[in-house]
């Protein structure tokens, strides 16, 4: 399993309001996704970005619980993919922590890479899979990204 997590900081100008946004691949096919608006207002690109990586770990310790609990074998570590090098570095290096005094650090993530539950890596622009659910993107890139999460198209 992998995930592709995202945030799109202020996508809105009228409520200044962000997104976020993670996609949970399973073999070839989307076992869950979700784009959700933010409820407060974040001043920070690398806040919202940590929110997702943040809320994409939540889902993945839910998902490790339910195959534990169906006794299914689970490869780990699960590996989310990520566009933002800022926020992947502040995760992985405790020693930057005392430079970013705005963003509260939420010991669950960094708990889960140092037990290797989770494995972080860099994923650039052109191969975000989870810009499908929050940007404007071309057809041809659209129909990209749904390829890789596995949705077809129904002809009625």
């Amino acid at each position: 399993m992998c995930a592709y997590c995202d945030g799109n900081w202020v996508d809105n100008m009228d409520d200044c309001k962000s997104t976020l946004d993670y996609v949970f691949i399973l073999g070839n096919d989307a076992i869950n996704w979700n784009n959700n608006k933010q409820t407060s207002i974040v001043m920070s690109s690398t806040k919202v970005e940590y929110m997702a990586i943040s809320q994409a770990t939540r889902q993945a310790m839910w998902f490790s619980s339910l195959f534990e609990n169906i006794n299914v074998p689970q490869m780990k570590p699960i590996v989310k993919y990520h566009n933002n090098q800022s926020c992947i570095f502040l995760l992985k290096n405790l020693i930057f922590h005392d430079r970013m005094k705005r963003i509260e650090i939420h010991h669950l993530v960094q708990k889960s890479i140092e037990k290797g539950f989770v494995k972080l890596e860099y994923c650039n622009l052109e191969n975000m899979v989870a810009n499908v659910l929050i940007k404007g993107l071309s057809i041809d890139k659209h129909e990209y990204f749904q390829h890789l999460i596995g949705v077809i198209k129904c002809i009625t």
